[in-house]
């Protein structure tokens, strides 16, 4: 299933929260509020709800990228989040810069020194789609290739320039090249280093797409 695009919060229901409450609160609407946690039958009780529970809700106005906004709360520290999301303590710190106390982004699909933002898991790509995320690549140098289910290489290995290299995090973006058509409907995207000692493939991301 394709992620949904558009920016949300992480919200954790407090005594006596509503579903129109709690979209009101965030400027959002009942009905996004009811399709992004699945708040309908069959799987629940319409509108059912209770303290403790942790929402996903949509941030309008924001980012149409799909971004997961966490509100921090008390005992949360960096190395619990990056665990939960599974994403790397260095990654959540430099991606957030900590310029926000009490809000973090959350990265999908990471590794420890690679993140992913376009494509989406899920996505329908072609030659020319835009790849684009963050990295900490030794002299900046991150490597990306394309296979499908049947393990047809669609795009060979192609490198890509951070705007930074190791030890900071510079974004990346390109154009996906495609070599060959796709023998079947699905694939994944692989981003990547490689080892300077012995050209192993390192801190591997892999995204899953349609073709």
């Amino acid at each position: 299933m394709p992620i949904s695009p558009g920016t949300y919060a992480v919200y954790t229901v407090r005594p006596g929260d509503s579903p129109y409450s709690i979209a009101n609160q965030f400027g959002s609407s009942l009905a996004d509020l009811e399709r992004a946690n699945a708040l309908y039958p069959p799987v629940t009780d319409p509108g059912l709800i209770f303290p403790g529970q942790k929402l996903v809700v949509r941030v309008p106005g924001t980012s149409q990228e799909s971004t997961v906004l966490h509100q921090v709360t008390e005992g949360d520290t960096l190395f619990r989040l990056a665990e939960r999301y599974s994403a790397g303590v260095d990654m959540l710190a430099a991606l957030n810069r900590l310029e926000q106390p009490d809000i973090l982004r959350v990265a999908l699909p990471s590794s420890t020194n690679i993140v992913v933002f376009r494509p989406l898991p899920g996505s329908r790509i072609a030659a020319g789609t835009p790849l684009a995320g963050s990295a900490r690549a030794f002299e900046a140098n991150v490597l990306y290739r394309v296979r499908d289910d049947a393990g047809r290489i669609v795009a060979r290995e192609r490198a890509v320039t951070a705007a930074e290299g190791a030890p900071a995090f510079g974004a990346f973006s390109a154009p996906i090249a495609f070599d060959a058509a796709p023998g079947t409907p699905a694939g994944a995207i692989q981003v990547y280093t490689r080892s300077a000692r012995d050209g192993s493939i390192q801190d591997l991301v892999e995204v899953p797409v349609l073709f």
